[in-house]
């Protein structure tokens, strides 16, 4: 499904001797998304502060970057650990579990085969000689 995107950016200066002094600007992105197969349009506002005293357009680049870099890093553990579905939240169960998961996907990675990540942990689930040698890394 395709979408033709339309992104417009905006960055206020904020007086510096205001009670937080590092904080200088204020951005706002508004962002319009047009279905390329319904024609439905769909807008959405972001808002931001930074430190940085510069133009709009470096923060509209700066929150472009952010974004593919944390989608890069995060879609693998989503998909493969449902990482956004986990409801943990007492004390630091969520750090805890973040953690195991990110353990648990560097062992499935380090495992040589060329099977996806979301196969490899299947036939780990149900296969234990191959749980054990994601775990173990081969060394037996």
């Amino acid at each position: 499904m395709s979408s033709d995107h339309k992104k417009d950016v905006k960055s206020l200066g904020i007086n510096p001797l205001d009670k937080r002094p590092s904080l200088n600007s204020l951005i706002e992105i508004q962002s319009q998304r047009i279905n390329a197969i319904t024609g439905e349009v769909s807008e959405e506002k972001r808002y931001y502060i930074s430190s940085a005293n510069e133009d709009a357009k470096y923060f509209l680049m700066s929150t472009k970057l952010h974004w593919e870099v944390e989608n890069k890093l995060h879609w693998q553990l989503d998909v493969t650990f449902k990482e956004d579905d986990c409801r943990c939240n007492i004390g630091y169960s969520a750090q805890n579990f973040a953690m195991l998961r990110q353990f648990a996907l560097n062992l499935i990675k380090q495992e040589p085969t060329k099977k996806s990540v979301q196969r490899k942990q299947k036939i780990a689930g149900w296969v234990e000689e191959y749980l054990l040698e994601i775990l173990l890394g081969g060394v037996r």
